[in-house]
């Protein structure tokens, strides 16, 4: 049965705490589309948590927009790729915009465990849009 249970979530740190469970429970597969991965506290967990489920087993694919995340970590890249993450960026900088629309950009941000649970939100995956300003 599809849709058994939406929750929404009443703060950043509720959104936080359901993302990373849902991917600290994936089991065979888990796919993340995302505008950025920020090089701050919370990406580095997340960084963590990836590493470690795809070096538990499951297949990961991590989508990130080449634009906005221009300024994700490349150890942190090269860390989920050592790890068996795969890696890709939508509309990588070498891309020529004339060929195509260049702003075709999801801002749903989803988080696919098993392909049967969905996290979903308008969060960038950095500290800033789930905790505020770091302290």
């Amino acid at each position: 049965m599809n849709n058994q249970s939406i929750q929404i979530h009443a703060d950043g740190q509720a959104a936080w705490d359901a993302l990373t469970a849902l991917v600290s429970a994936s089991q065979p597969t888990l796919d993340i589309c995302t505008f950025l991965l920020g090089s701050d506290p919370l990406g580095k967990r997340l960084v963590a948590v990836l590493d470690e489920r795809a070096r538990a087993g499951v297949r990961i694919r991590l989508l990130l927009d080449a634009f906005c995340s221009r300024a994700t970590s490349c150890s942190d890249v090269r860390r989920l790729r050592a790890s068996g993450v795969q890696v890709h960026w939508y509309l990588p900088l070498r891309h020529n915009p004339l060929r195509s629309q260049l702003n075709l950009r999801n801002h749903r941000k989803p988080a696919i465990a098993d392909s049967q649970h969905l996290w979903s939100g308008g969060r960038n995956f950095a500290y800033a849009y789930f905790l505020g300003k770091p302290s």
